[in-house]
């Protein structure tokens, strides 16, 4: 009797348990073409929980000479990822066939499971560009046209969602969301575009301001119950917007409380991120404590170790790159020398205007064998990269490197200088702009220093 009854408790706990393993493993597999990509990829997490990790290789794509792949990775939850310039939205045990073309992402084709979703993504407005704006693209001198475009960009995206038949109500709550959001979004830019793309005085700036406010004051109002719903951190757009929502909302409750908590997560990622000073990132390891899921703390707490890991006096990991007739070119090839890296990317105004003064640095020392300046674009493709040295007429040592080949150099943000010395050892990981009036005394004293 004591054995039949055990077997009645046993038996149905055994079928959970297999349940929730099958859940845990289950698998999504991408496979197809990318167009004009880079020879090494990788698809990457788009959630909160993937903007408070460092860039890794774990979901790494290496397409064959064609562009042909295949990925396979497991997935618990549906989620947000980008691969090249497009959003994509997987499910657990999705199939997934499809052809990426990284410089026209719009013309991107999907079929399988979830195709419906990642058709219906690859028009989604990025929010660092202005959403809507794209850039300045889509804006007029007249602002009542741009907030026209703006508003008649946001109905078309409402119309196209309004027919999508087989996706999850999960998945149409969240782009419903997004599409207001990404209009309140453009009011974070409307006025700084205006300013750059048409010479628009501060003095004349009053209509504009006065429209922009007046938009913003409407869709704040239609955005502030997504600060009710931590669902909503699945979205960028959100995510960027979500300050000044949770700020003005009047009630706490537990919905409001995890947003809090990633924001405050976020903090300690950018605190991370912006610090030099290693002792210091070893205090931060009290705050992480604080953090109330575990999902984001174990996140931070990787992004922590991570960043703790390589700094400066350590012998510098090497990496191969690509000069612009493709030959493969390695960092340690350069030892014994100086090596000055300027970290760039073709869409980083900073780093644009940063070149000047590489190219001067580099001119300065160029009879001086002991310093090798090496101008690195990263985080870019490869075929803008190239266009864009023709168009410059690029001079000295002009080298292409690849997401997935940088991973240990945690390259978040640009422009951004890497400084190793004769004995290939990390003199500056974070490095000072090459406009910085000290880097020449600097790097005479580097040079004076003996190899040992």
């Amino acid at each position: 009797m004591l054995k039949r009854n055990c077997y009645k408790i046993i038996k149905p706990f055994t079928f959970f348990l297999l349940c929730l393993c099958t859940n845990l493993q289950a698998q999504v597999q991408i496979k197809g073409k990318l167009l004009n990509f880079n020879n090494r990829t990788a698809l990457f997490d788009f959630s909160e929980v993937g903007e408070l990790r460092l860039p890794n290789n774990e979901r790494e794509i290496i397409p064959n000479k064609n562009g042909n792949f295949t990925l396979t990775f497991s997935l618990k939850q549906p989620n947000y990822f980008r691969l090249g310039r497009n959003v994509l939205y997987l499910s657990p045990n999705d199939k997934l066939l499809v052809e990426i073309d990284y410089n026209a992402p719009e013309k991107s084709e999907f079929s399988g499971t979830s195709a419906e979703e990642n058709n219906y993504l690859k028009n989604t407005p990025s929010p660092k560009s202005g959403s809507y704006l794209n850039g300045g693209l889509n804006m007029d001198r007249d602002i009542d046209k741009t907030i026209a475009n703006i508003l008649q960009l946001a109905g078309q995206r409402k119309v196209r969602l309004d027919r999508l038949n087989t996706v999850s109500k999960e998945f149409i709550t969240l782009e419903k969301a997004r599409i207001d959001i990404d209009v309140l979004n453009n009011c974070k830019y409307l006025a700084g575009h205006y300013k750059m793309k048409f010479q628009v005085k501060e003095e004349d700036m009053g209509k504009i301001n006065a429209k922009t406010d007046s938009l913003r004051s409407v869709y704040f109002t239609k955005c502030l119950p997504y600060a009710d719903n931590a669902l909503m951190l699945k979205l960028e757009t959100f995510r960027k917007n979500s300050y000044g929502l949770v700020e003005d909302y009047n009630q706490t409750n537990h919905e409001i409380e995890k947003i809090k908590d990633w924001q405050y997560a976020y903090g300690l990622f950018y605190k991370i991120n912006s610090t030099i000073d290693k002792t210091a990132l070893f205090q931060i390891r009290l705050e992480i404590g604080k953090i109330k899921s575990i999902y984001y703390k174990k996140a931070i707490s990787e992004t922590l170790a991570l960043k703790s890991k390589y700094w400066d006096g350590d012998i510098a990991i090497d990496f191969t790159a690509d000069d612009s007739n493709g030959k493969k070119v390695k960092l340690s090839s350069f030892k014994g020398k100086i090596i000055f890296i300027d970290l760039w990317a073709t869409w980083c105004g900073p780093c644009l205007e940063e070149m000047p003064y590489f190219d001067r640095l580099r001119n300065k020392y160029e009879a001086n064998s002991d310093i090798v300046f090496i101008s690195l674009c990263v985080n870019d493709n490869i075929g803008g990269w190239k266009k864009n040295l023709k168009s410059r007429k690029a001079e000295g040592i002009q080298l292409f490197a690849s997401q997935p080949e940088m991973v240990d150099y945690k390259i978040l943000s640009l422009p951004r200088s890497i400084i190793i010395d004769k004995n290939f050892k990390i003199v500056k990981l974070y490095g000072p702009d090459p406009s910085n009036p000290g880097i020449p005394v600097f790097l005479e004293e580097l040079i004076k220093r003996q190899v040992f």
